[in-house]
């Protein structure tokens, strides 16, 4: 079995060795029970919601229907629900998960079968699979076990048992095999990091233990200072006053009747602002209790607790951390008459526990980004290219390209995300293929897409948010209409959040100076100074962590820094609203290989070779040379092209650079040695990394192509490679 290194998790079943494996389950387990029950509860709600679009649209099978919905899944989904509260359920709850998502998708599937023709229910099959591998707890291997499956039934039943067209059937299947791979490698890292966390905890938890032993000296050192005080008040004073360490003495009551003078040094009162006055008075709220309970554990002979950690404040305002341990006098009677304790500052030790925890998290981004944004953008390739040249087909319906006109808007901003994925695992930015966005249309696409939340979930609870639009005719800027989207749909969506109770939100556009600018307006619950301040870093999210990772509007901020513009906040107070200010330069666009007038309107047909290692990507890329009228050869690896290209005469050669055996970069390299000059070269990455020109000159390269590749971006690449031989 082959273990990861430095975590010691099987890479295929992602499980322990031994003991630590049954003592991972058992915390996975406790740790995600409730999480667990309120997800079925959510879910058989949601199976149940739906059976109102049963009764709209599916009438002739309404009974068939109820059935699936009321007799069997919710019931089965409620009662595992109910069977979480006996012991047993530890034993076979990630089976009866596994039996849930099973029930349920085939429930779905069945409702396909008898409605093929009705989209919404294979709609529902995607909520199944997103379910079943990130909702309920189902762990990795069990997910993916489960997703396959029911895409395996779904594909039998469709090919069986319904009348769907097998175009149809291979689109959906194609979907849900994209989906199914996407979500297990999203399941597989998730859990991996949840893995490597555990780890991580039971690491710092023995740390703590080399801590507590540290500080098991500590309450020696102060034992023999306490001694010292009993022999000589002179001997105490001369040793505390040259300790770096605080230390002090506090009644039993909790006054303090004495602090070292490095006090005043440490943390800015003088002495007499000190004495006489509780020390829980220094102390932050939060912490107050544990310095108590400290006090009253070390002063029971059976309990024993050698330190606390808490904040003090220092004159100025900030809040210190210290690690204190004393040692309890007692009187004649045997009660306690005061405490003598030391107090060290362990802030720069906090500080950087935290920077710690947070590189973690960016780490862990930037990791699954890195492994899986690549082939995330293969796959679009393989949608987006697809869907161009299905849309132009003039058979097609017209209601159809509608449908796949949106599905192409989504194919576009699922490139956007993969793009912000890329740059939190380092990528550089691309802006070479910006293009000219309608900002007012940007706004309203948005407005729209937003609607079920500022709307639907809204109205739904009773409450009203009203949106209204002001827009000047402003002119067209340069930039990625889909990372825009991204950004507004961000704003639109904390404004939301910030009403909980309804309100308004007011879009403004206008041109001022040589920028554009967007004005959004919300009348919710506002911010303090302190999240005003912080609003765009990243992990900062005032909603807690399970509702928001904090990344929504440092990403917004981002991609508006990439368009050389500027995004802040006008104005804000608590319960006054907010008002935030989007600035976008008017730049005027300069000759790109986006621009199709490149060589006028007139049209020179060219000899095309395109090599890729991907079957898929090698069919699109024929059929889009084909529609743009040129003739196109297409060669599988390096060695292929480099024969074609000795047998035939070539214009133009475009190469994807990940290729096995012979990647692009050594194929624009051999093409410089022998052709220098005489074919132009085109390189594809897939990873949005913006290369620089010493890489071209090195390469022999003329052009950069990032996937997913357009059709309008390819036209534009041949015609300009065309037009400067």
């Amino acid at each position: 079995m082959i273990f990861y290194k430095d975590t010691d998790i099987n890479k295929f079943t992602l499980s322990f060795k031994g003991q630590r494996e049954k003592d991972y389950q058992a915390y996975y387990f406790k740790s995600s029970l409730k999480i667990f029950r309120v997800a079925f509860l959510f879910v058989a709600l949601l199976y149940g919601l739906f059976g109102f679009l049963d009764s709209e649209i599916a009438q002739e099978h309404i009974e068939l229907f109820y059935i699936i919905r009321f007799w069997v899944v919710i019931p089965l989904l409620l009662s595992v629900f109910a069977f979480s509260y006996l012991k047993i359920f530890e034993k076979i709850w990630q089976w009866l998960l596994f039996l849930s998502f099973i029930v349920g998708g085939w429930g779905i599937i069945i409702m396909i079968v008898k409605m093929p023709e009705n989209i919404t229910y294979y709609a529902g099959l995607m909520l199944v699979f997103s379910a079943g591998y990130f909702l309920i707890k189902l762990r990795f291997i069990f997910a993916t076990l489960a997703g396959w499956l029911t895409l395996i039934s779904f594909i039998i039943a469709v090919i069986w048992y319904s009348d769907i067209t097998y175009e149809l059937i291979i689109a959906y299947s194609f979907f849900y095999i994209s989906a199914n791979l996407i979500s297990m490698v999203a399941a597989y890292y998730i859990e991996f990091f949840d893995r490597k966390n555990y780890l991580l905890t039971n690491q710092l938890n023995q740390k703590k233990a080399e801590l507590e032993e540290s500080n098991k000296n500590l309450e020696s050192e102060v034992k023999l200072r306490t001694q010292a005080l009993a022999d000589s008040e002179k001997k105490f004073r001369t040793l505390v006053e040259k300790a770096s360490d605080i230390i002090y003495s506090i009644s039993s009551n909790g006054i303090i009747s004495y602090v070292s003078p490095n006090w005043t040094a440490l943390l800015g009162h003088d002495i007499e602002e000190v004495q006489g006055k509780q020390f829980i008075d220094f102390i932050h709220s939060d912490d107050v209790n544990n310095y108590l309970n400290f006090l009253r554990k070390i002063s029971e002979p059976d309990k024993k607790q050698n330190y606390v950690e808490y904040r003090i404040q220092n004159k100025n305002g900030d809040w210190k951390w210290h690690v204190s341990s004393a040692t309890p006098q007692f009187g004649e009677d045997g009660k306690v008459i005061s405490y003598i304790g030391i107090a060290r500052d362990i802030s720069e030790r906090k500080h950087a526990e935290k920077a710690v925890i947070e590189s973690q998290r960016l780490s862990a981004i930037g990791e699954m980004a890195s492994a899986v944004a690549h082939d995330f953008n293969n796959s679009l390739q393989a949608i987006s290219g697809n869907l161009e040249l299905a849309l132009l087909k003039p058979s097609i319906p017209k209601e159809i390209k509608k449908y796949l006109a949106t599905i192409q808007i989504s194919a576009t901003d699922a490139a956007t995300r993969v793009q912000l994925l890329q740059r939190f695992a380092g990528k550089k930015k691309n802006a070479s293929n910006y293009q000219p966005v309608k900002l007012n249309k940007v706004i309203s696409d948005v407005i729209v897409q937003a609607r079920p939340m500022w709307k639907d979930e809204m109205e739904a609870n009773g409450l009203h948010i009203s949106i209204e639009t002001c827009y000047e005719d402003i002119p067209e800027i340069l930039g990625n209409d889909g990372e825009l989207r991204s950004v507004f749909y961000n704003v639109v969506k904390n404004s939301i959040e910030a009403m909980p109770k309804g309100g308004k939100i007011i879009f403004k556009t206008g041109v001022k100076g040589n920028n554009v600018f967007v004005h959004i307006i919300d009348t919710g619950i506002g911010m303090n100074e302190e999240a005003k301040t912080r609003l765009f870093q990243p992990f900062f999210t005032t909603k807690g962590f399970e509702a928001g990772r904090g990344l929504g509007m440092s990403g917004a901020y981002s991609i508006i820094q990439e368009h050389k513009g500027n995004i802040k906040i006008l104005e804000t107070a608590p319960n006054q609203g907010t008002a935030i200010e989007i600035s976008l330069p008017l730049t005027i666009k300069e000759s790109s290989l986006e621009e199709d007038d490149i060589n006028g309107n007139s049209f020179k047909k060219g000899n095309i070779l395109w090599v890729d290692d991907d079957a898929m990507i090698r069919e699109i890329a024929g059929e889009m040379l084909q529609v743009l009228g040129h003739d196109g050869v297409i060669a599988e690896n390096g060695y292929q092209a480099l024969e074609l290209i000795e047998k035939r005469k070539f214009d133009l050669v475009i190469t994807d650079i990940g290729m096995p055996d012979m990647n692009g970069w050594r194929l624009a390299e051999k093409i410089k040695e022998k052709h220098f000059g005489k074919i132009k070269v085109a390189v594809i990455t897939g990873w949005n990394k913006q290369l620089n020109d010493e890489d071209k000159m090195k390469y022999g390269v003329d052009y950069i192509l990032v996937k997913p590749i357009k059709l309008a971006n390819l036209k534009s690449l041949i015609n300009n490679a065309l037009s400067s031989e």
